[in-house]
């Protein structure tokens, strides 16, 4: 009789793959596309290096620490002996950060602290450092109360708590923007909410026959949606580099993002 990769031993570790594929895939963009740039700029007589290196730094903390800290948060919250569940849940609390983080991004950090006419680099730091700290505060917090509630090898996609979490952050992050800039957003930019939706429905559809809630069934859904979308964003930035003309720009990002979101989904429901 053929299994399906729906086992959650098989799920833990394909999502544990592309969770840490697509970190590393970040940071590799980080290193191409700002900081190889910046450090070059060193070199000019004009440049201003503490500027620089500050500049660095806090785009380092704002895309990194998120998922990185929240990674180890999960891990080290797990109640179990299994290092896949470790690493699963781990993972799991990454992708709940980055969504947390770009939430928390769009609260404007250096108006709320009276700070947005401050000299450089004041408000930098608090337009970017501050979504942070309150991300890992939030992931902490919630790391906490799963540790204490949990039953053993529970993975935190089961976890009510966590799946509200990840609920709320990835509605508030596609939403905010369109709310904090209502009167210029227009219906094209609206309609590019539809496209996580979509993805989402797609995702719950080819997953339904898993067993568990339907709740943990959406949120397993959103993951999916979720490793497309930040494969979408980092196709992105490595685009960019390319300096493909803007009509055409956004084509092999959304095509990648595809072909990833296609592929884990693939994995995840394929027989053996």
């Amino acid at each position: 009789m053929k299994k399906t990769n729906n086992t959650p031993t098989l799920r833990h570790k394909i999502t544990t793959i592309f969770g840490y594929a697509l970190f590393g895939a970040v940071v590799l963009s980080f290193l191409l596309t700002t900081v190889v740039p910046m450090v070059s700029a060193l070199q000019y007589t004009t440049a201003r290096h503490a500027n620089i290196i500050v500049l660095i730094i806090v785009f380092a903390v704002a895309l990194i620490l998120p998922a990185l800290a929240s990674y180890l948060i999960g891990d080290t919250s797990t109640n179990s002996k299994k290092e896949t569940l470790h690493r699963y849940n781990g993972v799991l609390f990454g992708f709940a950060a980055y969504w947390v983080a770009m939430l928390m991004s769009w609260v404007g950090f250096s108006t709320v602290f009276g700070v947005s006419d401050q000299s450089f680099p004041v408000p930098l730091i608090a337009t970017n450092v501050a979504p942070v700290v309150l991300t890992i505060f939030i992931m902490t917090i919630l790391a906490f109360a799963f540790a204490k509630k949990q039953k053993k090898n529970t993975s935190a996609l089961q976890y009510l708590p966590y799946q509200i979490l990840l609920t709320v952050s990835v509605v508030g992050a596609f939403v905010a923007p369109y709310i904090s800039e209502a009167p210029y957003v227009s219906f094209d930019g609206a309609g590019w909410l539809v496209i996580p939706a979509i993805a989402v429905g797609i995702a719950y559809a080819v997953l339904r026959n898993q067993k568990m809630s339907r709740f943990a069934l959406l949120s397993d859904a959103i993951i999916v949606m979720t490793i497309g979308w930040v494969s979408i964003w980092i196709a992105d930035s490595f685009v960019g580099m390319l300096q493909v003309p803007y009509p055409l720009a956004d084509i092999p990002s959304y095509i990648i993002g595809l072909i990833v979101f296609s592929t884990y989904l693939f994995l995840r429901v394929r027989r053996r």
